[in-house]
């Protein structure tokens, strides 16, 4: 399926993580007319190497599919894949991307409101965030005070926070539109 095989009446909302965030703001930068509103949780903007907070993504051993710190994604992964023993060639995949981030053109090229969310103290550094969110000419910016990654708290209780934020963007554009 194309992105224009994938156009309805209306457009679409989206919401991602990490490389989900990345992806959602790669379709409103190459699809803006598919795109009503996107929120992000720890998107990387640009690099890993410039966005993400080398204090907390330095491991002494290389984390793999089974670490307890993707714990929270591996668990979810295989609620909903039609293959949960998929997921350590996935993890593979997925750590063989090398994301060269957007530039500062395309993030100012953005039509739709987009929330980037980030934690106080997460994988991706919330200066980033704020710089990222500066480009982007409908960008709201929301930092989750106490937030780390989820090998120094709950994940569960750091995804609800993103969650939460995510829906009460919605709601409030929902409200300025109508």
């Amino acid at each position: 399926m194309t992105p224009k095989n994938f156009a309805r009446d209306n457009q679409a909302d989206f919401f991602g993580e990490s490389y989900g965030a990345n992806t959602a703001v790669m379709i409103a930068v190459r699809h803006p007319e598919l795109v009503g509103r996107v929120a992000t949780y720890g998107a990387t903007f640009v690099p890993g190497r410039i966005a993400l907070n080398p204090e907390i993504t330095h491991y002494d051993e290389p984390p793999t599919a089974e670490s307890r710190s993707i714990q929270f994604q591996r668990e979810n992964y295989k609620k909903v894949a039609p293959d949960p023993g998929y997921w350590p060639k996935l993890y593979e995949k997925v750590g063989r991307v090398h994301w060269e981030g957007s530039s500062k053109e395309e993030l100012a090229s953005i039509k739709a409101p987009i929330l980037v969310i980030v934690g106080d103290h997460d994988f991706v550094r919330p200066e980033h965030s704020v710089e990222s969110s500066k480009l982007i000419l409908n960008a709201e910016l929301s930092v989750i005070p106490d937030a780390s990654p989820p090998r120094h708290i709950a994940a569960q209780v750091q995804r609800k926070s993103a969650d939460i934020t995510g829906i009460a963007f919605v709601e409030v554009l929902d409200f300025r539109h109508s």
